[in-house]
């Protein structure tokens, strides 16, 4: 079953380890991690343009399950101020 497997580098709930030992239980997922994010990447507080690029991973994905995300969008978000 193809699998798209969304993670968080910083993410406390479940570290990215566990995201790809997910990821590589199905034979064709897309592991894709977000650096400098948490838990929830999909619904994270931030400012654009990471839901953009999140919505846009998802919705090429249902597209077409098998193809390759392209991930350039996830170079465009700006790392988070402390």
């Amino acid at each position: 079953m193809p699998s798209l497997v969304f993670q968080g580098e910083l993410d406390p709930i479940v570290p990215p380890d566990y995201g790809r030992k997910v990821a590589e239980r199905f034979s064709r997922s897309h592991y894709i991690e977000f650096p400098g994010f948490g838990h929830g990447v999909v619904r994270a507080k931030s400012a654009e343009p990471l839901p953009r690029c999140a919505m846009r991973l998802i919705a090429a994905f249902l597209d077409d399950p098998h193809a390759t995300p392209d991930t350039s969008c996830i170079e465009q978000i700006p790392p988070l101020a402390f």
